[in-house]
Protein backbone atom coordinates (compact mmCIF):
# COMPACT_ATOMS: atom_id res chain seq x y z
CA UNK A 1 0.00 0.00 0.00
CA UNK A 2 1.50 3.58 -0.65
CA UNK A 3 3.33 5.03 2.16
CA UNK A 4 2.37 9.37 3.03
CA UNK A 5 5.74 11.27 3.55
CA UNK A 6 4.48 14.66 5.51
CA UNK A 7 5.99 18.19 3.50
CA UNK A 8 9.83 18.67 4.59
CA UNK A 9 10.29 15.38 5.90
CA UNK A 10 12.38 12.35 5.07
CA UNK A 11 12.02 8.54 5.67
CA UNK A 12 14.06 5.52 5.17
CA UNK A 13 11.91 2.91 3.50
CA UNK A 14 13.36 -0.92 3.33
CA UNK A 15 11.47 -3.86 1.33
CA UNK A 16 11.49 -6.64 2.14
CA UNK A 17 10.47 -9.82 -0.43
CA UNK A 18 11.21 -13.36 -1.48
CA UNK A 19 11.17 -13.41 -5.73
CA UNK A 20 10.61 -16.53 -7.40
CA UNK A 21 13.21 -17.73 -9.12
CA UNK A 22 11.08 -19.37 -11.86
CA UNK A 23 9.17 -16.70 -12.82
CA UNK A 24 10.71 -13.60 -11.98
CA UNK A 25 10.17 -10.31 -9.84
CA UNK A 26 10.02 -6.64 -10.91
CA UNK A 27 9.93 -4.06 -8.02
CA UNK A 28 9.60 0.08 -8.45
CA UNK A 29 10.03 2.15 -6.20
CA UNK A 30 8.20 5.74 -7.55
CA UNK A 31 7.56 9.08 -5.49
CA UNK A 32 4.33 11.06 -6.48
CA UNK A 33 3.87 14.58 -5.77
CA UNK A 34 0.79 16.45 -4.56
CA UNK A 35 1.59 19.43 -5.43
CA UNK A 36 2.97 18.69 -8.75
CA UNK A 37 0.80 15.73 -9.67
CA UNK A 38 3.63 13.47 -11.61
CA UNK A 39 5.39 10.18 -10.61
CA UNK A 40 9.16 9.96 -10.85
CA UNK A 41 11.09 6.32 -10.52
CA UNK A 42 14.02 6.48 -8.24
CA UNK A 43 14.83 2.92 -8.28
CA UNK A 44 13.96 -0.10 -9.36
CA UNK A 45 14.93 -3.80 -8.85
CA UNK A 46 14.44 -7.09 -10.96
CA UNK A 47 15.18 -10.55 -9.70
CA UNK A 48 14.42 -13.61 -12.07
CA UNK A 49 12.74 -13.18 -14.38
CA UNK A 50 11.42 -15.22 -17.29
CA UNK A 51 14.27 -13.55 -19.43
CA UNK A 52 17.25 -13.27 -16.54
CA UNK A 53 19.96 -14.62 -17.45
CA UNK A 54 20.22 -16.33 -14.47
CA UNK A 55 17.44 -18.81 -15.28
CA UNK A 56 17.93 -21.94 -17.39
CA UNK A 57 17.40 -22.44 -21.51
CA UNK A 58 14.22 -23.91 -22.53
CA UNK A 59 13.62 -26.88 -24.90
CA UNK A 60 17.60 -28.04 -24.71
CA UNK A 61 17.82 -31.28 -26.92
CA UNK A 62 20.60 -33.04 -27.27
CA UNK A 63 21.27 -35.89 -30.37
CA UNK A 64 24.43 -37.78 -32.14
CA UNK A 65 26.84 -36.26 -34.47
CA UNK A 66 29.10 -38.14 -35.64
CA UNK A 67 32.39 -39.73 -33.87
CA UNK A 68 32.69 -38.53 -30.28
CA UNK A 69 30.58 -35.58 -30.84
CA UNK A 70 27.42 -34.40 -29.13
CA UNK A 71 24.85 -31.48 -30.66
CA UNK A 72 23.02 -29.62 -28.60
CA UNK A 73 20.30 -27.11 -28.95
CA UNK A 74 18.17 -24.36 -27.46
CA UNK A 75 15.78 -22.14 -27.96
CA UNK A 76 17.10 -18.16 -28.61
CA UNK A 77 17.78 -16.77 -24.98
CA UNK A 78 16.95 -12.96 -24.68
CA UNK A 79 18.95 -10.82 -22.31
CA UNK A 80 16.57 -8.33 -21.04
CA UNK A 81 19.06 -6.98 -17.72
CA UNK A 82 21.93 -7.15 -19.89
CA UNK A 83 24.24 -9.12 -17.58
CA UNK A 84 24.85 -12.08 -19.82
CA UNK A 85 27.81 -13.10 -19.21
CA UNK A 86 27.81 -17.34 -20.85
CA UNK A 87 26.69 -20.00 -21.36
CA UNK A 88 28.30 -22.91 -19.32
CA UNK A 89 27.19 -26.91 -20.67
CA UNK A 90 27.75 -29.32 -17.97
CA UNK A 91 27.64 -32.99 -18.47
CA UNK A 92 27.33 -36.49 -16.56
CA UNK A 93 27.40 -40.47 -17.25
CA UNK A 94 24.88 -40.30 -14.35
CA UNK A 95 21.63 -38.59 -14.18
CA UNK A 96 21.79 -35.52 -11.98
CA UNK A 97 19.49 -32.83 -10.56
CA UNK A 98 22.25 -30.67 -8.87
CA UNK A 99 25.66 -29.45 -10.68
CA UNK A 100 27.22 -30.55 -7.15
CA UNK A 101 26.07 -33.98 -7.69
CA UNK A 102 28.81 -36.71 -8.10
CA UNK A 103 30.59 -36.56 -11.72
CA UNK A 104 28.81 -33.72 -13.03
CA UNK A 105 31.60 -31.62 -14.73
CA UNK A 106 31.69 -28.35 -17.13
CA UNK A 107 32.72 -29.56 -20.73
CA UNK A 108 32.43 -26.00 -22.32
CA UNK A 109 31.26 -22.42 -22.37
CA UNK A 110 29.77 -20.00 -25.01
CA UNK A 111 29.94 -16.23 -24.76
CA UNK A 112 27.62 -15.31 -27.31
CA UNK A 113 24.36 -14.88 -25.93
CA UNK A 114 22.85 -14.69 -29.55
CA UNK A 115 24.46 -18.88 -29.88
CA UNK A 116 21.56 -21.81 -29.77
CA UNK A 117 23.93 -24.32 -30.19
CA UNK A 118 27.12 -26.58 -28.65
CA UNK A 119 28.80 -29.37 -29.96
CA UNK A 120 30.67 -31.31 -27.20
CA UNK A 121 33.79 -33.19 -28.83
CA UNK A 122 35.40 -34.51 -26.03
CA UNK A 123 32.15 -37.55 -25.76
CA UNK A 124 33.11 -40.97 -26.30
CA UNK A 125 31.69 -43.32 -28.66
CA UNK A 126 29.35 -45.72 -26.70
CA UNK A 127 29.22 -43.84 -23.52
CA UNK A 128 25.71 -42.15 -22.90
CA UNK A 129 26.18 -38.69 -21.15
CA UNK A 130 23.39 -36.61 -19.81
CA UNK A 131 23.25 -32.66 -20.36
CA UNK A 132 22.48 -29.47 -18.82
CA UNK A 133 23.10 -25.75 -20.47
CA UNK A 134 23.29 -23.01 -17.53
CA UNK A 135 23.13 -19.07 -18.27
CA UNK A 136 25.73 -17.10 -15.95
CA UNK A 137 25.12 -13.30 -15.64
CA UNK A 138 28.42 -11.11 -15.22
CA UNK A 139 28.06 -11.94 -10.86
CA UNK A 140 28.06 -15.59 -11.67
CA UNK A 141 24.93 -16.59 -10.50
CA UNK A 142 22.76 -19.28 -12.53
CA UNK A 143 19.75 -21.31 -11.30
CA UNK A 144 21.53 -23.95 -10.78
CA UNK A 145 19.54 -25.68 -7.73
CA UNK A 146 17.64 -28.96 -8.06
CA UNK A 147 14.75 -28.30 -10.33
CA UNK A 148 15.87 -25.50 -11.44
CA UNK A 149 17.12 -26.38 -14.74
CA UNK A 150 16.41 -29.17 -17.49
CA UNK A 151 18.78 -32.04 -17.77
CA UNK A 152 18.20 -34.17 -21.13
CA UNK A 153 19.64 -37.73 -21.58
CA UNK A 154 21.21 -40.34 -21.87
CA UNK A 155 22.44 -39.80 -25.43
CA UNK A 156 25.47 -41.33 -27.03
CA UNK A 157 27.60 -40.44 -29.94
CA UNK A 158 27.55 -42.89 -32.42
CA UNK A 159 30.76 -43.44 -35.02
CA UNK A 160 30.64 -42.64 -38.42
CA UNK A 161 29.78 -46.73 -39.56
CA UNK A 162 33.15 -47.53 -42.39
CA UNK A 163 32.82 -49.29 -45.90
CA UNK A 164 35.92 -51.08 -46.91
CA UNK A 165 37.28 -53.57 -49.27
CA UNK A 166 34.23 -52.29 -52.20
CA UNK A 167 34.38 -54.73 -55.24
CA UNK A 168 31.83 -54.31 -57.96
CA UNK A 169 31.55 -56.90 -61.42
CA UNK A 170 28.94 -57.91 -63.44
CA UNK A 171 27.87 -61.65 -63.42
CA UNK A 172 27.77 -63.31 -66.64
CA UNK A 173 25.56 -65.74 -65.37
CA UNK A 174 22.49 -63.81 -64.06
CA UNK A 175 23.47 -60.38 -65.69
CA UNK A 176 22.88 -58.38 -62.22
CA UNK A 177 25.92 -56.68 -60.53
CA UNK A 178 27.51 -58.21 -57.89
CA UNK A 179 28.72 -55.78 -54.74
CA UNK A 180 30.75 -56.94 -51.84
CA UNK A 181 32.15 -54.72 -49.19
CA UNK A 182 32.82 -55.18 -45.38
CA UNK A 183 31.19 -53.22 -42.75
CA UNK A 184 32.40 -51.99 -39.32
CA UNK A 185 30.50 -49.79 -36.83
CA UNK A 186 31.67 -48.62 -33.58
CA UNK A 187 28.94 -49.90 -31.72
CA UNK A 188 28.21 -52.85 -33.20
CA UNK A 189 24.71 -51.82 -33.75
CA UNK A 190 22.01 -51.42 -36.93
CA UNK A 191 23.09 -49.65 -39.63
CA UNK A 192 20.70 -48.24 -43.06
CA UNK A 193 22.79 -49.52 -46.09
CA UNK A 194 22.03 -48.52 -49.37
CA UNK A 195 23.74 -48.44 -53.09
CA UNK A 196 24.47 -45.99 -55.49
CA UNK A 197 25.38 -45.96 -59.25
CA UNK A 198 27.06 -42.74 -61.15
CA UNK A 199 24.91 -41.91 -64.23
CA UNK A 200 27.66 -39.80 -66.20
CA UNK A 201 26.39 -37.09 -64.18
CA UNK A 202 24.97 -37.56 -60.49
CA UNK A 203 24.63 -40.48 -58.36
CA UNK A 204 21.27 -42.14 -58.63
CA UNK A 205 20.16 -44.35 -55.82
CA UNK A 206 19.92 -47.52 -56.78
CA UNK A 207 16.56 -49.25 -56.23
CA UNK A 208 16.32 -52.83 -57.53
CA UNK A 209 18.57 -54.38 -54.79
CA UNK A 210 18.34 -57.20 -52.88
CA UNK A 211 21.30 -58.49 -50.51
CA UNK A 212 23.36 -56.86 -48.07
CA UNK A 213 21.15 -53.70 -47.85
CA UNK A 214 18.59 -51.78 -45.45
CA UNK A 215 19.24 -52.55 -41.81
CA UNK A 216 22.97 -54.63 -41.66
CA UNK A 217 25.39 -54.98 -38.87
CA UNK A 218 29.15 -54.86 -39.14
CA UNK A 219 30.48 -57.78 -41.17
CA UNK A 220 33.17 -58.79 -43.87
CA UNK A 221 32.30 -60.17 -47.66
CA UNK A 222 28.63 -58.70 -47.62
CA UNK A 223 27.07 -59.37 -50.93
CA UNK A 224 24.20 -57.06 -52.59
CA UNK A 225 22.92 -57.68 -56.00
CA UNK A 226 21.88 -55.03 -57.92
CA UNK A 227 19.75 -55.54 -61.18
CA UNK A 228 20.98 -52.89 -63.43
CA UNK A 229 19.21 -52.87 -66.34
CA UNK A 230 15.50 -52.37 -64.02
CA UNK A 231 17.54 -49.09 -62.66
CA UNK A 232 19.86 -47.57 -65.38
CA UNK A 233 19.46 -46.80 -69.13
CA UNK A 234 20.70 -49.08 -71.46
CA UNK A 235 24.29 -48.90 -72.39
CA UNK A 236 27.91 -50.23 -72.31
CA UNK A 237 30.43 -48.23 -70.20
CA UNK A 238 32.78 -47.91 -67.24
CA UNK A 239 30.50 -47.61 -64.40
CA UNK A 240 30.98 -46.38 -60.52
CA UNK A 241 28.44 -48.24 -57.81
CA UNK A 242 28.90 -46.88 -54.25
CA UNK A 243 27.93 -48.37 -50.91
CA UNK A 244 26.61 -45.80 -48.45
CA UNK A 245 25.97 -46.70 -44.58
CA UNK A 246 24.80 -44.30 -42.08
CA UNK A 247 24.29 -45.03 -38.52
CA UNK A 248 20.29 -45.80 -37.30
CA UNK A 249 20.78 -44.21 -34.25
CA UNK A 250 22.29 -41.09 -35.87
CA UNK A 251 21.09 -40.41 -39.30
CA UNK A 252 23.82 -37.92 -39.95
CA UNK A 253 26.74 -40.20 -39.71
CA UNK A 254 27.01 -41.28 -43.27
CA UNK A 255 29.89 -43.41 -44.50
CA UNK A 256 30.42 -44.37 -47.99
CA UNK A 257 32.99 -45.11 -50.70
CA UNK A 258 32.69 -45.40 -54.49
CA UNK A 259 33.83 -48.65 -56.13
CA UNK A 260 36.92 -48.87 -58.65
CA UNK A 261 35.48 -48.40 -62.41
CA UNK A 262 33.65 -51.82 -63.43
CA UNK A 263 32.07 -52.55 -67.06
CA UNK A 264 28.56 -52.44 -67.35
CA UNK A 265 26.84 -53.64 -70.35
CA UNK A 266 22.95 -53.52 -70.30
CA UNK A 267 22.89 -53.21 -73.94
CA UNK A 268 20.94 -56.49 -75.43
CA UNK A 269 22.48 -57.63 -78.99
CA UNK A 270 20.46 -57.53 -81.98
CA UNK A 271 18.07 -60.31 -82.35
CA UNK A 272 19.57 -63.38 -84.27
CA UNK A 273 18.71 -63.22 -88.73
CA UNK A 274 17.24 -66.64 -90.43
CA UNK A 275 18.72 -67.34 -93.43
CA UNK A 276 17.33 -70.89 -94.82
CA UNK A 277 13.36 -70.42 -95.51
CA UNK A 278 10.89 -71.92 -93.26
CA UNK A 279 8.58 -74.77 -94.94
CA UNK A 280 5.11 -75.01 -93.76
CA UNK A 281 3.19 -76.80 -93.61
CA UNK A 282 5.48 -79.83 -93.79
CA UNK A 283 5.06 -83.75 -93.39
CA UNK A 284 8.66 -84.11 -91.86
CA UNK A 285 9.25 -84.81 -88.43
CA UNK A 286 12.77 -82.47 -88.54
CA UNK A 287 13.40 -79.02 -90.32
CA UNK A 288 16.52 -77.48 -89.93
CA UNK A 289 16.96 -73.86 -89.39
CA UNK A 290 20.19 -71.75 -89.67
CA UNK A 291 21.01 -68.16 -90.05
CA UNK A 292 23.56 -65.36 -88.34
CA UNK A 293 23.94 -63.96 -84.90
CA UNK A 294 25.70 -61.48 -83.56
CA UNK A 295 29.32 -62.61 -82.63
CA UNK A 296 30.28 -64.16 -78.54
CA UNK A 297 26.33 -64.70 -77.57
CA UNK A 298 24.42 -68.14 -77.53
CA UNK A 299 21.66 -68.65 -79.37
CA UNK A 300 18.43 -69.69 -77.33
CA UNK A 301 14.62 -71.19 -78.78
CA UNK A 302 12.22 -71.09 -76.45
CA UNK A 303 14.28 -69.76 -73.93
CA UNK A 304 16.73 -73.03 -74.26
CA UNK A 305 20.38 -72.26 -75.06
CA UNK A 306 20.73 -74.70 -78.43
CA UNK A 307 24.19 -72.85 -79.18
CA UNK A 308 26.34 -71.27 -76.65
CA UNK A 309 28.58 -68.54 -77.12
CA UNK A 310 31.94 -68.43 -79.24
CA UNK A 311 34.13 -65.28 -79.97
CA UNK A 312 34.08 -64.67 -83.88
CA UNK A 313 31.53 -66.70 -84.66
CA UNK A 314 28.40 -65.80 -85.89
CA UNK A 315 26.49 -68.35 -88.20
CA UNK A 316 23.70 -70.95 -86.40
CA UNK A 317 21.89 -73.84 -87.15
CA UNK A 318 19.29 -76.14 -85.34
CA UNK A 319 17.37 -78.97 -86.07
CA UNK A 320 13.83 -78.32 -84.93
CA UNK A 321 11.76 -81.90 -83.74
CA UNK A 322 8.55 -81.02 -84.77
CA UNK A 323 5.48 -81.91 -83.26
CA UNK A 324 1.74 -82.73 -84.84
CA UNK A 325 -0.27 -79.17 -85.63
CA UNK A 326 1.80 -75.75 -85.42
CA UNK A 327 5.17 -75.52 -83.54
CA UNK A 328 5.57 -71.93 -82.57
CA UNK A 329 9.32 -70.76 -81.84
CA UNK A 330 11.29 -67.76 -80.71
CA UNK A 331 15.02 -67.01 -81.52
CA UNK A 332 17.09 -64.89 -79.24
CA UNK A 333 20.80 -64.25 -78.52
CA UNK A 334 22.56 -63.67 -75.09
CA UNK A 335 25.60 -61.71 -74.54
CA UNK A 336 27.88 -62.47 -71.98
CA UNK A 337 26.43 -60.26 -69.65
CA UNK A 338 22.69 -61.69 -69.41
CA UNK A 339 21.29 -59.40 -71.79
CA UNK A 340 18.73 -60.71 -74.35
CA UNK A 341 17.77 -59.91 -77.44
CA UNK A 342 14.42 -59.39 -79.62
CA UNK A 343 13.04 -62.37 -80.60
CA UNK A 344 12.95 -63.80 -84.01
CA UNK A 345 9.48 -65.36 -83.87
CA UNK A 346 7.87 -68.12 -86.35
CA UNK A 347 5.99 -70.94 -86.79
CA UNK A 348 6.13 -74.64 -88.36
CA UNK A 349 2.99 -76.84 -89.14
CA UNK A 350 3.60 -80.37 -89.11
CA UNK A 351 1.13 -82.40 -90.68
CA UNK A 352 1.07 -86.08 -90.38
CA UNK A 353 -2.39 -86.72 -91.08
CA UNK A 354 -2.89 -88.00 -94.94
CA UNK A 355 -5.23 -86.54 -97.02
CA UNK A 356 -8.75 -88.46 -97.76
CA UNK A 357 -8.23 -90.92 -101.12
CA UNK A 358 -8.98 -88.60 -104.33
CA UNK A 359 -12.47 -88.99 -106.19
CA UNK A 360 -12.21 -90.34 -109.42
CA UNK A 361 -14.80 -89.93 -111.92
CA UNK A 362 -16.24 -93.03 -114.13
CA UNK A 363 -14.33 -93.78 -116.78
CA UNK A 364 -15.68 -94.97 -120.25
CA UNK A 365 -14.04 -98.52 -120.71
CA UNK A 366 -13.29 -100.20 -123.23
CA UNK A 367 -12.11 -97.57 -125.20
CA UNK A 368 -10.59 -98.40 -128.91
CA UNK A 369 -7.93 -95.34 -128.64
CA UNK A 370 -4.72 -95.28 -126.70
CA UNK A 371 -4.76 -91.76 -124.80
CA UNK A 372 -7.77 -91.44 -122.35
CA UNK A 373 -8.80 -88.37 -119.74
CA UNK A 374 -9.46 -89.11 -116.49
CA UNK A 375 -11.22 -86.69 -113.84
CA UNK A 376 -12.25 -86.65 -110.33
CA UNK A 377 -11.65 -84.45 -107.10
CA UNK A 378 -9.30 -83.99 -103.86
CA UNK A 379 -9.42 -82.16 -100.97
CA UNK A 380 -7.51 -78.77 -101.22
CA UNK A 381 -4.09 -78.08 -101.04
CA UNK A 382 -3.09 -81.23 -101.82
CA UNK A 383 -1.77 -82.52 -105.07
CA UNK A 384 -2.75 -85.74 -106.81
CA UNK A 385 0.13 -88.08 -107.67
CA UNK A 386 -0.57 -90.85 -110.88
CA UNK A 387 0.54 -94.34 -110.57
CA UNK A 388 -0.53 -97.46 -113.34
CA UNK A 389 0.09 -100.99 -112.86
CA UNK A 390 3.06 -102.45 -114.44
CA UNK A 391 1.89 -106.03 -114.83
CA UNK A 392 5.62 -107.27 -116.19
CA UNK A 393 7.05 -105.34 -113.21
CA UNK A 394 4.14 -106.62 -110.70
CA UNK A 395 4.14 -102.79 -109.34
CA UNK A 396 2.82 -99.17 -108.84
CA UNK A 397 5.27 -97.42 -111.49
CA UNK A 398 4.32 -93.36 -110.92
CA UNK A 399 3.65 -91.49 -114.54
CA UNK A 400 5.82 -88.45 -115.33
CA UNK A 401 2.98 -86.55 -115.29
CA UNK A 402 1.44 -85.54 -112.42
CA UNK A 403 -1.00 -82.52 -110.94
CA UNK A 404 0.16 -80.12 -109.83
CA UNK A 405 3.82 -80.91 -109.72
CA UNK A 406 4.68 -82.27 -106.09
CA UNK A 407 7.98 -80.15 -106.44
CA UNK A 408 6.09 -76.83 -106.26
CA UNK A 409 4.06 -77.84 -103.20
CA UNK A 410 0.69 -77.65 -103.11
CA UNK A 411 0.01 -75.10 -100.27
CA UNK A 412 -1.75 -72.74 -102.97
CA UNK A 413 -3.53 -75.60 -104.26
CA UNK A 414 -7.36 -74.87 -103.55
CA UNK A 415 -8.71 -75.91 -107.12
CA UNK A 416 -10.93 -79.27 -105.45
CA UNK A 417 -11.09 -80.87 -108.75
CA UNK A 418 -8.61 -82.38 -111.45
CA UNK A 419 -7.75 -83.22 -114.63
CA UNK A 420 -5.12 -85.74 -116.17
CA UNK A 421 -4.46 -87.37 -119.73
CA UNK A 422 -3.07 -90.80 -119.92
CA UNK A 423 -1.49 -91.83 -123.00
CA UNK A 424 0.85 -94.96 -123.87
CA UNK A 425 -2.35 -97.61 -123.21
CA UNK A 426 -1.77 -101.00 -123.91
CA UNK A 427 -4.76 -103.75 -124.87
CA UNK A 428 -5.79 -105.51 -122.35
CA UNK A 429 -6.54 -103.91 -118.65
Amino acid sequence: MPLVIPANSSIDVTVLFSPDQQTGYLFDLTVTSDSYYNSQLIGRVTTGGGTDPALPVTNLTAIPAGADQVDLSWDPYVDAIGDFASFRIYRSETAFTELADAGVSLVGSEPNVATTSYTDTTAINGISYYYAVLPRDTAGAAADRAGEFEVVGPISPNAIPGITNITAMQDPQAGTILVSYDLTDAENGDVQVWLEYWDGTTWQVAENVTGAVGVQQQGTGLIAIWNARQDSSLYVAAALIRVNAKDINNPAAVGQLASATFELDTLPPTAPLMTSGVNSPTKLANQILSGTRESNTALYVNGVEIQPAAVGVTAWSYDMPLVSGENSFALTSVDSYGNISPALNGSITYDDSPPAAPVVNPVASPIIVDTITVTGSKPIDTGLLVARWDSLAGAWLPLSQAYPDPSSGFATEKDPTWAIQIGSLVQGL
